[in-house]
């Protein structure tokens, strides 16, 4: 906009002129190439209009949850006893009161936790990539911890990060089997038996199917003691693929309601990576009447040199993935390009890179060795463009900085 401010005798008019500038044309959100288009566009409308939308299965434990005026009234009678504790009160005074962190893990455990770590695992897409349409609430909280070669113990929470080598070899893990599930008929004094399967998602590289791959399989697990257990499928390190990125692997804990036989399953050798692709799904499916998940966790894993030894032991030759760069958006050339190098702009355009790359190690590799001058930026430069200059001055000065080394 521009105001023009015409002055008469002892008046003022002003006159607004209205002008349209325009300042070029820039590119909003992504560029030509990578942005969809309209056909990709709407063949995904299409596709999401015949998607029918399925309601999402418990298939956990029930989980019995308090009613609003329970949990209210237990927190008033909680606040009532604290306020009456004048130990309490004298040790915050002194800023010496210390909070049990175990008691309020414990607490979480049966409060909160299991369906904060349902949302976090529904975040990392566990759910749909394992069970598909279904879930279950984690009831049983499992304490798993690696041991690499150096004695030094990684504990697996919810989506940390390890590198492969820290899971060589086998995890610790243990957990609470005497927690009440809300199952009918439960008496901690019978044996029960549990099985802990440890997959991942994002392993099912030589197959070429929407598969889990297998590390690690011990059912028949009786009261919890995993060393007591059957091991079905011997344990292998998680192997992510060089270039692939972060890989999930994730524990499953099923109960079981009896002793089930898993000879199907131990019939495989596993020693090729073929047998180790597994569904998590369908072996729910098939064992669904004695068995329901009750825990989870996991975490991520990315590569090392610990995956090389293992395709090498394996004799399989170790895959890797790079990423395919698009080529560098150029916009038209233009007669007159404004801030910007004019030889590097006409080098972006021309059409035969062979000949750049040559008349580059032609001056770089192939050229004489020039004297360097004793004052480099003393010398003036004549006859030649702008932009030829700074190229020169570049040049001269890597020829001092040489000679001033040596």
């Amino acid at each position: 906009m521009l105001t023009i401010n015409l002055l008469k005798a002892n008046t003022s008019k002003h006159i607004v002129i209205s002008t349209i500038v325009r300042n070029g044309h820039t590119i909003r959100g992504k560029r030509p190439g990578v942005a969809r288009s309209l056909a990709q566009r709407l063949a995904d409308d299409e596709r999401n209009e015949n998607t029918v939308l399925l309601p999402r299965v418990n298939i956990g434990f029930a989980c019995k949850t308090p009613s609003r005026k329970e949990v209210r009234q237990s927190r008033i009678e909680h606040l009532k006893k604290q306020k009456q504790n004048q130990d309490l009160e004298r040790l915050s005074r002194s800023n010496s009161l210390s909070i049990n962190l175990d008691a309020v893990r414990k607490e979480s455990n049966f409060t909160a936790a299991p369906f904060q770590l349902k949302t976090i695992a529904d975040h990392y897409g566990i759910y749909k990539d394992l069970f598909g349409n279904a879930y279950f609430i984690p009831r049983i909280n499992m304490d798993i911890f690696f041991t690499d070669e150096n004695k030094n113990n990684h504990s697996i929470f919810y989506g940390n990060v390890l590198s492969a080598s820290c899971t060589v070899n086998e995890p610790n893990i243990t957990f609470d089997h005497n927690k009440n599930l809300l199952i009918k008929n439960f008496d901690s004094s019978e044996t029960s038996y549990w099985s802990i399967l440890m997959v991942s998602p994002d392993t099912h590289l030589f197959s070429g199917k929407n598969e889990n791959f297998l590390n690690w399989f011990i059912g028949n697990i009786p009261n919890g003691g995993i060393k007591n257990g059957e091991e079905i499928c011997k344990y292998l390190q998680p192997i992510p693929a060089k270039g692939f990125g972060f890989q999930r692997n994730v524990f499953i804990l099923f109960r079981q309601s009896k002793l089930i036989d898993f000879q199907k399953f131990k019939n495989k050798s596993f020693n090729d990576l073929l047998d180790r692709h597994f569904n998590v799904l369908e072996f729910y499916r098939e064992h669904q009447e004695n068995i329901t998940p009750a825990g989870l966790s996991f975490f991520q894993s990315e590569w090392d040199e610990s995956v090389t030894k293992i395709f090498n032991k394996l004799n399989i030759k170790e895959p890797s993935f790079t990423y395919d760069f698009p080529r560098p958006y150029l916009a038209d050339q233009k007669w007159f390009p404004l801030k910007q190098p004019f030889n590097l702009y006409m080098d972006k355009h021309r059409a035969d890179h062979k000949k750049i790359n040559k008349n580059y190690l032609n001056k770089y590799l192939f050229k004489d060795i020039d004297v360097p001058i004793k004052y480099p930026m003393a010398h003036p430069i004549k006859g030649v463009p702008s932009w030829m200059i700074a190229e020169i001055k570049k040049e001269r000065l890597k020829l001092f900085q040489k000679m001033d080394k040596s």
